[in-house]
């Protein structure tokens, strides 16, 4: 298998990654399934130290996350000599043969990274440092090492609600594509996405789907959806908020002429 490339939109700007199967065959092998179903779509960079790394891997469907999580892969062995340095990039495990979804990003050369037997360098960053350099820092290390930092397993276990309740000021991951080499339409446009984000407004949103209009179509989608439930929400409360004030009004008797004509003028300002 050839070497292959995942592009990734962020709430701090484009990210483009290049993966050599020939430097951990088992891990790339992952990592493209992990791809291919969506895995990281969607997802919270949790663990975002600077001069380190940068960690994820936790699926908003909690179900995904469970499947991969349960079933970890062997580790490779060290068959590459790239050492780990600013864009690197490793699975993280827990242990021997631990690796599963969670991935790191390496900011600076680093000694200490890469002696442990799942720490194998799948790939680099080829593009878009800059954007992971950008991911909020602000909470620290997660919970293992910081008793108020994200609590990893908190965030598998309860999911999206947990991070935007406790630490809402996590990037994310919007949306993550695939291709094969850069002389495609895919590579073309990755190519052209990395070169109109100045890095100053908002970054172009890669979503293959959009025909190089930079629209990121299932973000966008869902944001109007969440803000039309919002919306239906705070309508129905109003109503309700207007029915007991006219019951107040005018008695909580059968509703009369009176109450039927107020009743019809909150529908109509409510319409």
């Amino acid at each position: 298998m050839s070497q292959w490339h995942a592009r990734c939109s962020t709430t701090t700007g484009p990210l483009i990654m290049s993966f050599d199967p020939a430097w951990a065959p088992q891990g790339v092998a992952r990592l493209r399934e992990l791809f291919h179903v969506g895995y990281f779509d969607g997802q919270f960079l949790y663990r975002v130290v600077p001069g380190f790394l940068v960690q994820f891997g936790v699926a908003n469907d909690q179900a995904m996350t469970k499947k991969f999580v349960h079933s970890p892969i062997p580790d490779d062995p060290h068959l590459s000599s790239h050492k780990f340095e600013r864009g690197t990039i490793s699975f993280a495990g827990s242990g021997p043969d631990s690796r599963a979804a969670d991935i790191f990003i390496s900011y600076a050369h680093s000694t200490s990274l890469g002696k442990s037997p799942w720490e194998v360098p799948l790939g680099v960053v080829t593009s878009g440092m800059e954007s992971a350099e950008r991911f909020y820092s602000g909470y620290g290390e997660i919970s293992a090492f910081n008793k108020g930092g994200p609590n990893q397993q908190k965030l598998r276990n309860q999911g999206e609600p947990y991070a935007l309740e406790n630490f809402p000021k996590l990037d994310r991951i919007l949306v993550c594509k695939t291709f094969e080499g850069w002389g495609n339409e895919e590579g073309a446009s990755a190519q052209r996405d990395e070169a109109a984000y100045d890095g100053r407004g908002t970054p172009p949103l890669l979503e293959a789907g959009a025909a190089g209009a930079g629209v990121d179509v299932p973000f966008v989608m869902a944001a109007l959806l969440l803000l039309l439930s919002v919306l239906g929400l705070v309508a129905l409360r109003v109503r309700a908020r207007t029915n007991t004030l006219a019951k107040e009004r005018f008695g909580a008797q059968s509703l009369d002429r009176r109450f039927q004509e107020a009743a019809v003028e909150c529908d109509d300002k409510l319409a």
